[in-house]
């Protein structure tokens, strides 16, 4: 899988923030968030400065754009646990 940086460097996505606003996406991983109620994960998302997008839950999918957004986690939720996450 490519890292990030590789697929922003191949999209050439140039992010328009400033860059003390920009939580490292290192500081916040999957270990963090798997397991967390919804509550809970949405709240430690964004105390780490990033926006959420639920993708999945209770096998409900829900649509999502297709832009990639570097600061937004996408969560999939079962039974009020997030079951898996990703970076976009």
């Amino acid at each position: 899988m490519e890292s990030i940086q590789k697929l922003i460097d191949k999209l050439k996505i140039k992010p328009q923030v400033v860059e003390e606003q920009i939580t490292p996406l290192t500081t916040l991983t999957s270990k963090q968030l798997i397991g967390l109620s919804k509550f809970d994960a949405i709240k430690l998302i964004k105390k780490h400065g990033m926006t959420h997008r639920i993708t999945k839950e209770d096998g409900n999918y829900f649509f999502g754009t297709c832009e990639i957004d570097i600061n937004r986690v996408n969560i999939e939720i079962l039974n009020d646990k997030v079951t898996n996450i990703a970076i976009g």
